[in-house]
Parts: C-alpha cells; structure tokens; sequence
C-alpha cells in the first residue's frame, strides 16, 4: 500500500512541476509579447517623427525593393 502511495505522489509532484513550469513558460511569453508591443510602438513614434521628406526618402527606397 505504502508504495502505491508513493508513486501516486510522485505522479503528483511531477504535474505539480509540469504546470508550474507551464505557468512560467506563459508568464514569459506574455511579457515577451508586451515587450514586442512596446518596440513596436517605439518604432512607429519614431517614424512618425521623421519629416516628411524623410519618409519620403525610406518609402521610394522600400518601393524599389
């Protein structure tokens, strides 16, 4: 009986890892994502900074391409 036991609470503590390495693995992503967000903007601040003969500029040479 004992063994049964521990078995099942190994089975336990190994899904107990699993889902809390889960939990960090999604935590991780989610501020990944937020940080991509977060560039995105920044580049898109910077571009809309540029003046219009610059963007000019970066659009006939994107045309080229």
């Amino acid at each position: 009986m004992e063994i049964k036991i521990n078995i099942v609470k190994s089975i336990f503590e190994m899904k107990e890892a699993e889902i809390e390495k889960t939990k960090i693995a999604l935590a991780n992503k989610a501020q990944r994502d937020k940080i991509l967000a977060i560039i995105e903007n920044k580049q898109d601040q910077e571009l809309s900074e540029k003046s219009i003969e610059e963007l000019r500029k970066i659009y006939d040479e994107l045309a080229q391409d």
